[in-house]
């Protein structure tokens, strides 16, 4: 039974009156604006006694020194994946440390050495599967509707989301369809910071492999990674996501599959 549900919502995707995330328009994504304040803490019980810190959603910053015992310096920036112009809009202290770095980490550096990198790169080997329908059987009916719009938005034909694979879905939805209106002109935050820092000679250095999610989602026990990721990332495209949509109706793999 449930199969059957699954193929009937897949079937009728076409016939929804929304199109692919048609909800995710530039006006519904537009930020107010971006702030950041210049505040210095320099020990971890100073930060933890700070009253500030209350104001601040989940009680982190982004900016921090980090000093070594030999009196080294490094910073740390806690990145956003967007390509919003107030994200992009990096404050000036940030700038200022990226001018006179000499080596600036990233988590990935997309940079390719050869063709033959990129090419490798580029593979998409197993993105289908040999059967339909059954590698998302635990999934919200609501979640995998929206899924399978947002692969049709990102060029997939109408029953991708039948034959596409769980490592290939959650990395599709790894981008967030409010990034869509300037990609290609803007780079998400990450790609911003690693410019400014060739553009003031710093050696970049990333810190994964451009692959490693990727190959962590296809190895042992990446599935159920993937389904995981497709399930809180599909959980945020739903038409009231911008309205304050709540998640936590949306069942987690976890649970279902306890209950099964």
């Amino acid at each position: 039974m449930r199969l059957a549900l699954l193929i009937a919502a897949i079937l009728t995707f076409g016939a929804s009156a929304a199109t692919a995330q048609s909800w995710f328009t530039q006006d519904a994504c537009a930020l107010d604006g971006a702030r950041v304040d210049d505040w210095k803490l320099s020990t971890v019980e100073e930060i933890r006694r700070d009253a500030r810190l209350a104001r601040i959603e989940n009680g982190v910053g982004r900016l921090w020194r980090v000093t070594s015992q030999a009196g080294r310096v490094s910073h740390l920036w806690g990145t956003l994946h967007s390509n919003d112009p107030a994200v992009l809009d990096l404050p000036t202290r940030l700038r200022e440390i990226l001018g006179a770095a000499k080596v600036v980490a990233v988590e990935i550096d997309q940079t390719k050495a050869s063709r033959a990198e990129l090419t490798e790169y580029a593979k998409r080997e197993g993105i289908y599967l040999a059967v339909a329908g059954q590698q998302f059987l635990e999934l919200d009916l609501r979640v995998l509707e929206w899924a399978g719009k947002r692969l049709q938005s990102n060029g997939y034909q109408q029953d991708a989301i039948e034959w596409i694979a769980p490592w290939a879905l959650a990395e599709t939805l790894l981008w967030h369809p409010c990034d869509d209106f300037r990609a290609w002109v803007y780079p998400i935050q990450d790609a911003r910071i690693q410019l400014l820092g060739e553009e003031a000679g710093a050696d970049i250095v990333g810190l994964e492999h451009p692959d490693r999610l990727r190959i962590k989602l296809k190895g042992p026990g990446g599935t159920e990674i993937a389904l995981g990721m497709i399930e809180r990332y599909g959980a945020n495209l739903g038409p009231d996501t911008l309205d304050g949509y709540d998640q936590s109706q949306v069942p987690v793999i976890s649970e279902a599959r306890s209950r099964a």
